[in-house]
């Protein structure tokens, strides 16, 4: 320690202290330790792939030579990684097709069973993606009215080996329209579509439960799949040639 000279002052009427000196070596103890950088992991809808590397690609965060893309159809994902022979500096970005929540919120084909009650509360909530307030009114109403005649057939058939085959047979015929159109968008960040959607009723002792269901839906989603993923592709092509995209 060199020498320095000091001053100490004391309170009124103090004559005496303590004074206790500590001496730290060279290096400056309020430093910030070192830390490894952080690995950044994303998921996101199918186009933040294309967001990250449009921003990125060409500067120092992403080596080139060690960046690959990976395409699974099956799952509907397509994960970028970058600088992936440096555990530290490895960059995971997911994009995937999902479903949009006012999609999944119909619980269009997915077998959900409604009270019609209950089926009528959700539609008066949700005005905004039918045609007009008007037909949305009168849905509402003849689901909180609803009413269905079940018919049951009963047959038998024999044949000539001596066997029998009862055939049971329920029809319901319900106050309700064959279908009705809504303006969902199917896939998240996607344009809404106009999709026809049926009721179909199902009876359970006196209770009458409802299911929706959509051939325009379906149809979408499978003939989109291919397609959403494609151009997604086709743009980091573009952009980034460099990256190997592989099918997996």
């Amino acid at each position: 320690m060199d020498n320095e000279k000091m001053q100490v002052n004391f309170a009124p009427g103090q004559t005496s202290a303590e004074l206790v000196i500590r001496e730290v070596g060279n290096e400056n103890p309020y430093k910030l330790p070192i830390k490894e950088p952080l690995n950044l992991q994303v998921n996101g809808v199918i186009t933040c792939i294309y967001a990250f590397l449009e921003k990125r690609w060409g500067t120092e965060q992403i080596d080139k030579e060690h960046t690959h893309i990976l395409v699974d159809r099956e799952n509907l994902i397509v994960t970028l990684v970058t600088n992936e022979n440096d555990e530290r500096t490895t960059q995971t970005i997911v994009g995937s097709i999902q479903l949009s929540r006012q999609f999944t919120g119909f619980h269009i084909n997915d077998g959900k069973l409604w009270k019609p009650v209950q089926l009528g509360d959700f539609f008066r909530l949700n005005r905004s993606y039918f045609e007009t307030k008007e037909k949305n009114m009168e849905l509402v109403n003849l689901l909180k009215s609803f009413s269905a005649k079940v018919q049951t057939t009963i047959k038998k058939e024999f044949s000539d080996n001596g066997s029998v085959t009862d055939n049971y047979e329920k029809a319901v015929d319900s106050n309700l329209p064959p279908s009705f159109e809504i303006n969902v968008p199917i896939f998240k960040g996607a344009e809404p579509e106009k999709l026809s959607i049926e009721t179909i009723a199902h009876v359970e002792g006196n209770m009458a439960l409802l299911t929706l269901i959509s051939a325009d839906a379906e149809c979408i989603i499978e003939e989109s799949r291919d397609k959403i993923i494609n151009t997604e592709l086709d743009k980091i092509r573009k952009l980034c040639p460099e990256i190997p995209i592989m099918e997996v």
